[in-house]
């Protein structure tokens, strides 16, 4: 468990900092269309109002959609 709570943690925060770039892709253009994520974090699928990323560690998938999401299990 406390593995597990580390690992969402970190999770977590790649989130945040790629909803950041995110936001400002939108921003900047009007689309969150070819944001510039960084690994581990992957942008499954942006368009102007929505957008999905996910970061896989070993065989766990988390994801999240946005805006507004939060982060949950699985894939995009």
């Amino acid at each position: 468990e406390g593995v597990s709570a580390v690992l969402n943690t970190v999770t977590s925060a790649e989130f945040t900092g790629a909803r950041a770039t995110l936001d400002a892709q939108r921003n900047a253009t009007g689309s969150y269309a070819d944001a510039p994520v960084t690994a581990p974090i992957t942008l499954v699928r942006a368009d102007a109002v929505s957008y999905c990323i996910q970061i896989v560690q070993g065989t766990t998938a988390r994801h999240l959609t946005g805006p507004g999401g939060t982060p949950l299990a699985g894939a995009c």
